[in-house]
């Protein structure tokens, strides 16, 4: 054997070799299972990709679960693919919808101490003054399905007896951004989300209303997923506030959208959140949906 084919024969099954072991890194890589992350879209996709993809990347090293963010354009969308069981984890409220509570989704984690109000506001320099300067004008909502941006004030305006002619603008900052140019007098929303999407965009506003307290919005995981994934997630989440550098993360990502807090995740379940779905059914039942 000469030392030139001796060098190529050598050089053929290094690559040969690279390949076999590509190959096994490939299916190695297909072999781990990827669980979907759905987050209801409250900001814009790549507002929302900046907020949660360091959360979930640090729960996927901590778990040994890889999760993937999604997100839709619409809330609407969201429900439908809830509605078929297309995601592993979601955080939204929208599967307490009842066409939704049998989806398969259960409540497996809150954020700690935050709750969540729905407001109605319109701009500092508005002259609207009082709820009553809405009755018989449009107004401004994040979308049909949303429960502290739709059916709660919707539930408050039915039983003042105000009549409004709603306008969607999408998702929470859709809408506020339809309140900064003036297109609508005056919006429902999530007053958490309102006060950071004011701080960033530097606008004022004025609150003609404000609804009591709910749980802030859940992680959920659907039924078929095992229940050692389920408790590894979990786990992670709840972590996070207590290891700086999930704290860290938190704090990064509550900076990003202009939110002050660090508070992680603790565990809760379905019945935290039977208010929620009572609202949900009453005022549904009572609009013809």
């Amino acid at each position: 054997m000469s030392a030139t084919w001796g060098k190529r024969l050598s050089h053929h099954l290094s690559s040969l070799l690279a390949v076999l072991m590509l190959g096994c890194a490939t299916y190695s890589m297909a072999a781990a299972p990827t669980y979907s992350f759905a987050v209801l879209p409250q900001r814009s996709p790549m507002l929302t990709a900046r907020y949660w993809n360091p959360l979930l990347e640090y729960v996927s090293r901590k778990s040994g679960v890889t999760l993937q963010l999604v997100t839709e354009r619409t809330p609407e969308r969201m429900d439908g693919q809830i509605a078929k069981s297309q995601y592993d984890f979601i955080y939204t409220n929208h599967h307490f919808q009842p066409a939704l509570l049998h989806s398969g989704y259960h409540v497996i984690l809150r954020p700690d101490g935050e709750v969540i109000r729905s407001v109605i506001v319109t701009l500092a320099e508005s002259s609207v003054h009082s709820l009553e300067d809405l009755n018989g004008k449009p107004m401004g909502f994040p979308a049909p399905s949303s429960f502290v941006g739709y059916w709660v004030p919707l539930d408050y305006l039915r039983h003042q007896r105000l009549t409004i002619t709603p306008v969607f603008g999408g998702n929470q900052e859709g809408i506020m951004g339809q309140l900064k140019t003036g297109r609508v007098q005056a919006i429902a929303a999530n007053d958490g989300v309102m006060r950071e999407f004011a701080k960033r965009e530097a606008i004022k506003y004025r609150v003609l209303w404000s609804s009591a307290a709910f749980l802030d919005i859940p992680i959920s995981a659907h039924g078929r997923l095992p229940a050692d994934i389920i408790r590894k997630v979990s786990a992670a989440f709840v972590s996070m506030q207590h290891d700086p550098a999930g704290k860290k993360l938190l704090a990064d990502s509550a900076r990003l959208v202009g939110d002050t807090s660090t508070n992680g995740f603790v565990t809760a379940d379905d019945a935290a959140y039977q208010n929620q779905v009572a609202i949900y059914r009453h005022t549904m039942s009572h609009s013809g949906n």
